[in-house]
């Protein structure tokens, strides 16, 4: 809950920020902002899901990281 140790808008490689729809312990707004704030940042929402979307959808999220290689 504090200040990143890093400027947000200096990120220069991809970025991937995966949000359950239902995650109502994380962000209001499921990482929009945070995306907004990191050039290049692509946001996913899950839909039908809470906070666990790394477990139930591991697969697609590993994918997409291996796709940047």
């Amino acid at each position: 809950m504090s200040r990143w140790a890093i400027p947000l808008a200096h990120i220069g490689i991809p970025v991937d920020i995966w949000y359950g729809q239902e995650d109502r312990s994380h962000s209001p707004d499921n990482g929009a902002t945070l995306t907004g704030r990191i050039p290049g940042a692509h946001r996913t929402v899950v839909p039908d899901i809470g906070g666990a979307v790394l477990w139930t959808h591991a697969q697609p999220i590993l994918d997409t990281l291996v796709g940047h290689g």
